[in-house]
């Protein structure tokens, strides 16, 4: 037991991390959606339809 503390902040370190990077790509997601138009209950920008012709 004398490497809990290390065992448990590497989990820890590990899950911050995953949990940070998983929050980016979700941002990032949602900021390209606004920007092609796709976010739900917003209109499309510059004119374009949703719709494909």
């Amino acid at each position: 037991m004398d490497h809990a503390g290390m065992i448990i902040a590497g989990y820890a370190i590990v899950f911050a991390t995953v949990l940070g990077y998983g929050a980016a790509i979700v941002a990032r997601g949602r900021r390209l959606a606004r920007e092609l138009g796709l976010a739900e209950g917003e209109e499309p920008q510059s004119g374009q339809s949703r719709e494909d012709p």
